[in-house]
């Protein structure tokens, strides 16, 4: 999304406000218009992605505006601008869905850099936009830990060798898996992937390599293993970890010979198939007790790979619940729904236990239990407990820790006033632009 790409309608009566407009934001696209009815007109037929609203005008009353355009255009994005003596009308107008206000007159600096905020705001949407259409593109992720992973499966991918994934669950290994196969020669073969834990030890050999028909009670008709299915492709082992040791053979076999037998053949079958393996647990651990083959591990271990948690990654977090917002709102034509700013504030401190799948998990109750074009302003809506924050690490700062006990505060401040930013500055006894700033620290 190019600057251009992002268009502004400023709605104000007074013509050298519309002009100061149009030279403030002439790298982006302008609108102007001095009345409400003119403003409707340019609605109708240009999609607008931020709209200056003056609640001052001469045709009607700005607040009623707000409340008809957050119904009919959700995606809009609207900075009420208010006088100084009327500066709670702003604070009321982000209740209405307002994403700001700002009060006349305005510092120019400030505004161009609100209105900048917004542009990269859209930009980064209309990114998660297309790859919300493409699951097995949705790497998302832009922190030093993902930028490693980014870089390892480029590397991964210019080879066939064997991958480990290691990580806890829930980091996307799979995700990862896919995007090896999608980046390397193979990208046009299959892609099959195999959950080990999920297999039954009885028929475990008959799902990767296949069975002829007879071999075994209820073996009616002959079967594609795993293996002979991602012939010429990517085989993904998850959980690599809890195949018993006779499969582990089998397997070693493949990654040797590159051969193996159907379960009641005698006939040996020719098999190139590129092994990426994953595990949730301590590989190490596993082979001391003698549970898992030694020799395995070294041959699946060539390439590794060291899925970050959810909360070593923090810098993604706020990016991965507009991904997945965005991704269930189209599924559940659900437009229009938001988070406040102290709603990512509170996501960010979260303890993750269930890394990504858990945050995935949440977004998905939380557009199926929310109505369509609402601001989400408060964590219950996202379903968190009461235990949601705790004592700062003992490894942080004073300085952080203090940041994070006015966050919690303030947070439960605000819950406790219904989102009312007015009446949680009032409750606390600091100004409104303490209590955005506390929330936004």
């Amino acid at each position: 999304m190019q600057p251009k790409d992002f268009a502004i309608l400023g709605i104000d009566d007074e013509e050298s406000m519309r002009s100061i407009y149009r030279i403030l934001f002439r790298e982006y696209t302008v609108h102007l218009a001095e009345t409400l009815d003119k403003a409707e007109a340019v609605l109708r037929k240009t999609v607008l992605h931020l709209v200056l609203l003056d609640l001052t005008l001469p045709d009607g009353d700005g607040m009623t505006f707000l409340a008809t355009m957050r119904k009919q255009y959700p995606h809009s994005n609207i900075i009420v601008i208010t006088s100084d003596n009327m500066a709670p009308r702003g604070v009321r107008a982000m209740k209405l869905g307002a994403a700001d206000y700002i009060v006349k007159p305005f510092d120019d600096v400030k505004i161009k850099e609100m209105v900048h905020g917004f542009y990269e705001y859209e930009k980064r949407l209309h990114e998660l936009w297309e790859y919300s259409g493409d699951e097995e593109r949705a790497l998302i992720g832009e922190s030093p830990a993902m930028l490693k992973v980014k870089s390892q499966i480029v590397t991964s991918a210019q080879s066939d060798a064997p991958v480990l994934i290691k990580g806890d669950s829930g980091t996307g290994k799979e995700l990862v898996a896919r995007a090896i196969h999608l980046q390397s020669a193979r990208k046009n073969k299959p892609f099959v992937a195999v959950n080990c834990g999920a297999l039954s030890k009885t028929l475990l050999a008959s799902e990767l390599f296949g069975h002829e028909k007879g071999a075994f009670t209820g073996a009616t008709a002959q079967r594609k293993g795993c293996f002979e299915t991602a012939d010429g492709g990517t085989l993904f082992l998850d959980e690599i970890c809890s195949l018993p040791p006779d499969a582990q053979v089998g397997i070693m076999r493949v990654l040797q010979e590159k051969t193996f037998n159907k379960v009641g053949s005698e006939k040996e079958q020719t098999v190139d198939v590129r092994i990426i393996a994953a595990t949730n647990s301590d590989l190490n651990k596993l082979i001391e007790s003698q549970q898992f083959r030694l020799d395995l591990f070294y041959r699946l271990n060539v390439l590794e790979i060291s899925m970050p948690t959810l909360n070593e990654r923090g810098e993604d977090i706020s990016l991965l619940a507009q991904y997945f917002l965005l991704k269930f709102s189209r599924l559940y034509h659900k437009p229009g729904l938001r988070f406040s700013s102290s709603v990512e504030t509170e996501l960010k401190m979260r303890k993750w236990a269930g890394n990504v799948r858990e945050l995935e998990n949440l977004m998905h109750r939380l557009v199926v239990n929310t109505p369509t074009d609402c601001a989400i302003t408060t964590i219950e809506s996202l379903g968190f407990g009461a235990d949601m924050t705790g004592i700062p690490s003992t490894s942080t700062s004073l300085a952080e820790a203090k940041r994070t006990f006015a966050r919690q505060y303030v947070t439960a401040v605000l819950k406790q006033n219904d989102g009312d930013y007015a009446r949680t500055a009032e409750a606390i006894g600091a100004s409104l632009s303490t209590v955005y700033r506390i929330l936004e620290s």
